[in-house]
This record gives structure tokens, C-alpha cells and sequence, in this order.
């Protein structure tokens, strides 16, 4: 008895872009691969549509030989070194973490 080799979609991790969902599907239909994990869904998930689907684009152009999913990691981790995606060093430092939401009025100093 053999199960199917992409069981879809995922039960477990963030619900990605149907874009980035169907790219999964192929690759998992065509290389016999298990879906990714739940850890590596929320990487694509934090990485943006874009360069998800650049990652999956890249994967689905070679030979998996172990798994989907430490492919997968492998070109994040080697995405966020070459500063791409929405997780480069320099994208993440300029995210906002001031309690004052931007546009409003900042209480004046008397």
C-alpha cells in the first residue's frame, strides 16, 4: 500500500498564496516529494509571495534527492545570505516597532 506522494493541502502551517500552494503541488506531483512541514510553510509564509515562488521556480527546475522541505530551507537560508526576499537583514531592521502608528501625532513636548 503506498500513499500519495502530496497530500494536499497541507493540515498544519499557515495557508499560503494559492500561487505558492499550486508551485508546492507540481513539485511534490512531479518529484514524488512529501509536502513541506509546518516549520518550512511558515518560512515561505514570512518570505513573501515573490520569492517563494523564485524558490520554488529554482526547485522545480532540478533533481530533489532527499526532501522537499530541506530544499526547501536550504534556499531560504541561502536567500536571506544574498538578501533577497522580504527577510533580508536590512528589510527586517527597517520594519516600525514604535507604539505610535505612523501618521499620528506624536504628543508634544512642553
Amino acid at each position: 500500500m503506498s500513499r500519495s506522494p502530496c497530500p494536499s493541502p497541507a493540515l498544519t502551517g499557515p495557508t499560503l498564496p494559492a500561487s505558492v500552494e499550486l508551485m508546492i503541488q507540481r513539485i511534490c506531483a512531479e518529484q514524488r516529494q512529501a509536502p513541506p512541514d509546518a516549520a518550512v510553510r511558515w518560512e515561505l509564509d514570512q518570505l513573501g509571495e515573490e520569492a517563494s515562488l523564485d524558490i520554488l521556480r529554482k526547485i522545480s527546475t532540478r533533481t530533489i534527492t532527499k526532501s522537499l522541505s530541506g530544499y526547501i530551507i536550504f534556499m531560504v537560508k541561502k536567500a536571506r545570505s544574498e538578501g533577497t526576499g522580504n527577510l533580508s537583514p536590512s528589510n527586517r531592521s527597517a520594519v516600525n516597532t514604535s507604539p505610535i502608528p505612523v501618521g499620528s501625532p506624536r504628543p508634544s513636548k512642553h
